[in-house]
């Protein structure tokens, strides 16, 4: 693949930057690191030992991905060979490593993440800042091939800025999702409420409006769910057109009475 021109390489850093802190960062990283190699699917992570791999990016157009994801952060993330070099590697380096199904020694992993999607090579980039690895994954199927020396370099030269942004991204959007044993038991009776109030609510509406009614934002929300903000939105949108309330102060207002 040959390099982007000048003005469009501009055109996406430009829009990457733009887009940090807002829904539109994860396109607009996918976009920007297909600009210099195609990839069939982008995530971006902070690890923070010894917590579990917290994800803030994912794109990709593999539908059955986001159950991938849950499996990989609850299953499977210590068997992939980056944790075991991210562990070893002192913070001031950079991560810059291709991980290729046969180096999995895990079967379940390999079935999983990568024979079943058809994965043929990840492409893991991290590194140190303050207290975790932020880390990025780049994928590419049988569709593509494995990267060629020429991709990884030129990935690796952008991720120098990529990484940064990624990190900004998390600093700008991330709210501690250790919610506390009082507002946790504050979402759990406004959860009861709700269930009383006979709605019809599917189970993720309810989620969201106990959530909202707990005084969570919908950043929280989707944080805390592992949703899209988008999505925190819609399900909210369309849990108070069943409830006949327009707003969150109808809805305590609803769920007071």
């Amino acid at each position: 693949m040959s390099a982007v021109s000048e003005h469009d390489w501009l055109f996406f850093c430009e829009k990457a930057v733009r887009s940090t802190g807002t829904a539109g960062a994860t396109s607009a990283f996918f976009e920007m690191v297909s600009a210099v190699a195609p990839i069939c699917e982008l995530t971006g992570w902070v690890w923070q030992a010894p917590e579990n791999p917290r994800l803030i990016v994912h794109s990709g157009r593999n539908p059955l991905s986001g159950e991938i994801i849950r499996r990989y952060i609850s299953r499977y993330f210590t068997f992939d060979p980056a944790y075991h070099t991210i562990r070893n590697t002192s913070h001031t380096e950079w991560i810059n490593l291709r991980v290729h199904p046969d180096s999995i020694s895990n079967y379940q992993y390999l079935n999983d993440c990568y024979l079943r999607p058809a994965v043929v090579e990840k492409l893991t980039l991290a590194r140190w800042a303050e207290n975790g690895w932020f880390v990025l994954n780049l994928y590419r199927d049988s569709s593509w091939g494995c990267f060629s020396n020429e991709e990884q370099e030129r990935i690796a030269a952008l991720s120098h800025l990529l990484l940064p942004l990624l990190r900004k991204h998390y600093q700008l959007t991330a709210e501690s999702p250790k919610l506390g044993t009082k507002r946790q038991a504050r979402i759990e009776e406004m959860t009861q409420r709700i269930a009383a109030l006979d709605a019809k609510l599917t189970k993720r509406q309810c989620a969201v409006c106990a959530r909202t009614a707990a005084g969570l934002t919908a950043r929280t929300i989707a944080q805390d769910l592992g949703i899209k903000v988008s999505s925190v939105l819609t399900y909210r949108r369309r849990a108070y057109e069943r409830l006949s309330i327009s707003s969150g102060y109808e809805l305590a207002a609803l769920l007071m009475r």
